[in-house]
């Protein structure tokens, strides 16, 4: 499409159609989308809209959590829902850290510590 001249909104409004109209694979979803990085990046194209940007960090953040709970519930068991959503509260930085601490620990004891350790974070306005 971009070689008959359509620009970019044009093409990801036909792709918004198409991804409604049909759903594909985890697999095809995977395929296509590392095709149309590597044609944005081969043709020089690689602006991503803020809510894009928006919408992939947050994204990266819902995935970083969801490992960081698989991480915990194999190392610790169950966990309380309070500590769950401590967790859920950290940015992505910190989940990161976490993961790579849950390494090293298997308490809920070693948990509590490490959050307590952690800086609160301080309230953009």
């Amino acid at each position: 499409m971009y070689e008959q001249g359509r620009d970019r909104q044009d093409i990801i409004n036909f792709y918004g159609l198409i991804d409604w109209l049909m759903t594909l694979t985890k697999k095809l979803q995977a395929e296509f989308n590392q095709q149309v990085t590597q044609y944005e990046e081969e043709m020089k194209m690689p602006y991503i809209t803020s809510i894009e940007r928006s919408g992939k960090l947050e994204g990266q953040l819902l995935e970083a959590q969801k490992l960081v709970k698989q991480q915990l519930k194999r190392r610790v068991g169950e966990i309380e829902k309070s500590l769950i959503k401590q967790v859920e509260a950290l940015p992505i930085e910190a989940l990161e850290e976490l993961s790579e601490a849950l390494l090293d620990s298997s308490t809920i004891a070693n948990l509590e510590e490490w959050l307590k350790a952690r800086p609160k974070p301080v309230e953009q306005e």
